[in-house]
């Protein structure tokens, strides 16, 4: 093998690999991290919605424990794992209205 197809391999692998890197393992490891910090902030009273479809308010958390009870109807409590939450719904209202909070401020600087 010559230096001149070394180089070609070279000019294809190396923006193929940034490629791979920006589109699949980036967006994973963001996806993974927000789901740690999903099951890490899981507080009672917390609206969720789990993998198989199931609505609740957060019922009990135990801090040592991968599972946490969840009120799915009127004295029918369940107990689910951390890892089967979909969407904490409680959670991105709060980030929703941190957000909203920080826009206004930033209006209200504009507007000085």
């Amino acid at each position: 093998m010559n230096s001149s197809s070394l180089q070609e391999i070279l000019y294809f692998m190396v923006p193929l690999g940034l490629i791979f890197y920006f589109l699949i393992l980036r967006p994973q490891k963001k996806q993974k991290t927000e789901k740690i910090l999903t099951m890490k902030n899981l507080k009672v009273g917390d609206k969720v919605i789990i993998y198989s479809g199931l609505h609740g308010v957060v019922s009990k958390v135990p801090e040592d424990d991968d599972s946490f009870s969840m009120e799915i109807s009127d004295k029918v409590v369940v107990i689910v794992e951390k890892e089967a939450i979909f969407k904490n719904i409680s959670q991105l209202d709060r980030v929703a209205k941190e957000q909203a909070k920080i826009e206004a401020e930033k209006k209200a600087k504009k507007n000085k």
